[in-house]
C-alpha cells in the first residue's frame, strides 16, 4: 500500500492595521503597517507557532505581512522569503476608501463574483480570478519546490481564501462564504498527488484578550 508524504501548509493572515480597524479597502496598493493591536497579535502568533517544527516561511512583500512573518520567524531563527504574488488583491479605484462609503459598489462586485465566478476586474485593479491565479501559482510552486514538511505562508484576506479555494477545487463564487480574521491561522494538508485537506480555518484561539 502506498504511503503518502504529507506537507502542512500554514496560512496566516497578517495582524490588524488601522485600515482594518476603520474598515477601509486595503489591497496591494496600500502598504500599511501593523497598529499596536496588530503587533500584539503578531506576538501571539509567534507564541502559538513557536513549538511547531516550521521549515520555511514565505510572505507577501507588503509591510503588514512581512512584519507579521518576522515575528513568527524569530523563535525559529528563520529567514523570510518575500513572494510578490502573495500580495493582496489590487482594488484600483476603491483602494483606501471606507467600505461604508462605497457600499453599493463593493456589494456589486461581490454579487458579480457570484454570477461570473470572479472575472470582473475592479476599475484600475484586478479581478478575483487574476488574483487567485497568481497567488495559487506561487503557492503551487512553493509546495513543489520546498522540501520542508511544514511551510508557513503569511498573506492577506483574499489571498488566503483564494489559496484555500484553489487547493480544495472550490469555485471562487463561494469565497465570500468564508472568513479569516486578522492574525488567524488556517491549515492545509497536501499529499504527494496534490490532494488537499482543510484541517483548520481561521483559528484565533491564540488571540484571546488581545
Amino acid at each position: 500500500m502506498r504511503r503518502y508524504t504529507i506537507k502542512k501548509l500554514i496560512l496566516v493572515r497578517h495582524g490588524e492595521t488601522s485600515w482594518n480597524k476603520q474598515h477601509w479597502v486595503q489591497g496591494s496598493g496600500s502598504d500599511t503597517v501593523l497598529n499596536d493591536r496588530g503587533k500584539k497579535q503578531a506576538e501571539r502568533l509567534a507564541q502559538a507557532l513557536s513549538h511547531t517544527n516550521i521549515g520555511s516561511i514565505y510572505s507577501s512583500p507588503l509591510i503588514r505581512a512581512l512584519d507579521t512573518a518576522q515575528a513568527i520567524a524569530q523563535p525559529h531563527q528563520l529567514c523570510i522569503t518575500p513572494v510578490p504574488d502573495l500580495r493582496e488583491m489590487a482594488f484600483g479605484t476603491i483602494e483606501g476608501k471606507a467600505i461604508t462609503d462605497i457600499g453599493g459598489d463593493f456589494i456589486r462586485y461581490l454579487m458579480k463574483w457570484h454570477i461570473d465566478g470572479g472575472t470582473e476586474r475592479v476599475p484600475g485593479g484586478e479581478s478575483l480570478v487574476e488574483m487567485a491565479d497568481r497567488s495559487w501559482a506561487a503557492t503551487h510552486q512553493i509546495i513543489n519546490s520546498d522540501t520542508h514538511q511544514t511551510i508557513v505562508l503569511v498573506s492577506h484576506f483574499f489571498v488566503t481564501l483564494a489559496i484555500i479555494c484553489r487547493a480544495l477545487d472550490i469555485s471562487l463564487q463561494h469565497l465570500e462564504r468564508f472568513r479569516v480574521a486578522a492574525a488567524s491561522i488556517s491549515t492545509l494538508n497536501i499529499n504527494d498527488d496534490g490532494y488537499a485537506t482543510l484541517m483548520s480555518l481561521g483559528e484565533t484561539y491564540h488571540l484571546d484578550g488581545v
